[in-house]
């Protein structure tokens, strides 16, 4: 999918006649009206890096996406500029949580990634928050 036009000519958005939309309003969502834009995806510690420098990127973003049946997810999946990955060894224990924010500029379409790999035995608690200067932006 090319980012020159948005949304992809071959988007479709899900129907209301799938049981996971049927109580939705998602006829009503208007991707046309969002600019896809960079979000600012923060976090830092000693097990957090950016997907790109991790020696195991591939292997882990392939394990994360695998194959798809979700619209929103095939969109990520070809917007998603790179990823944020929190991989905690095999035996530690992260005693305070670690906390990701995606920061989405106003009237923008967002694609954010982020990958855990927890070790045998280990503990963690990852915390992920969206957040924008305005309500008119979308996380996908």
């Amino acid at each position: 999918m090319s980012t020159t036009t948005f949304p992809p000519a071959d988007f479709v958005l899900p129907s209301t006649e799938a049981e996971e939309w049927r109580y939705s309003r998602i006829g009503d969502l208007d991707l046309a009206s969002f600019r896809p834009t960079a979000s600012a995806v923060v976090g830092d510690g000693p097990f957090v890096s950016r997907l790109a420098d991790h020696p195991d990127a591939g292997a882990l973003l392939g394990r994360a996406v695998g194959a798809s049946t979700d619209a929103f997810v095939d969109l990520n999946a070809s917007l998603a500029a790179d990823a944020l990955v929190v991989d905690i060894p095999a035996g530690t224990v992260v005693e305070e949580p670690i906390e990701l924010a995606h920061v989405i500029e106003a009237g923008g379409i967002s694609f954010p990634r982020v990958v855990v790999r927890v070790g045998e035995d280990a503990e963690v608690t990852v915390v992920e928050r969206s957040a924008t200067d305005a309500v008119d932006a979308i996380v996908v």
